[in-house]
């Protein structure tokens, strides 16, 4: 995953996420770091997640949960 390394995600009902600033790897999957309005949020990175990667664009379409920028 650190080919994803400066990406913006991009996924349906929130804004444009990124640049993905690190990729941290938990024991069960890993997770993209970047900072949303000031604030660190770490966005997993699982298959099924992803969409569409747009390498010239340097985005990541994924479907993320509903309510992912208000935890923490």
């Amino acid at each position: 995953f650190d080919a994803i390394l400066g990406y913006t995600i991009m996924a349906q009902d929130y804004p444009p996420l990124g640049p993905v600033e690190a990729i941290v790897d938990m024991p069960q999957h890993y997770l993209a770091e970047l900072t949303h309005e000031g604030k660190t949020i770490y966005i997993p990175l699982h298959e099924d997640l992803i969409v569409v990667v747009k390498e010239e664009e340097k985005l990541l379409e994924m479907v993320l949960p509903e309510g992912l920028l208000n935890l923490g």
